[in-house]
């Protein structure tokens, strides 16, 4: 075995950028769950939070929907975010391998790397915005403590504006 070079990764893209994206993606907004639910809340003026600062904002949440409260919508983020986050490392290598075939990440110019990513957030983006809707309108539901879900919500949204109106 002496003298036997490691081999080397393949370079592109390939599914381990889907998947490992979809992993950090889903455990990095889980973790940050509470806050985003709250950042949400406060930025639509959802009755009853509005004027309150972050511990009475928590402190609420906690006291109208227990500890559910502050994964409230996660569901939806999760499902959301792991497809984006994977898409992100998978197309950034898409592009950069389609459009400067042969050249390494260090070896991109930063308006080479800009293009890829600009690209491939487009990409993420459009692919996953469906998602992204239904998690706000999941998330702001605070009415009588319903649980509607993303199937239910989709219908709604679909009956009230058309296909379309999931974009």
């Amino acid at each position: 075995m002496s003298g036997a070079k490691p081999s080397q990764p393949k370079k592109g893209a390939s599914y381990g950028h889907l998947i490992t994206g979809g992993i950090a993606g889903a455990v990095s907004r889980t973790a940050t769950s509470p806050l985003e639910r709250l950042r949400i809340l406060q930025q639509t003026t959802v009755k009853g939070f509005e004027g309150l600062g972050t511990i009475a904002s928590f402190q609420k949440m906690y006291a109208m929907e227990g500890w559910l409260g502050f994964f409230k919508g996660n569901g939806a983020t999760v499902l959301k975010i792991a497809p984006f986050s994977a898409a992100e490392f998978y197309f950034y290598e898409v592009y950069k391998g389609a459009l400067f075939p042969g050249k390494t990440r260090n070896e991109l110019s930063y308006a080479e790397k800009l293009i890829a990513g600009g690209l491939t957030g487009m990409t993420s983006q459009t692919l996953t915005y469906p998602l992204d809707l239904l998690k706000t309108y999941l998330t702001i539901n605070i009415e009588n403590n319903t649980r509607v879900t993303m199937w239910e919500q989709s219908k709604i949204i679909v009956a009230q504006r058309g296909f379309f109106g999931m974009f």
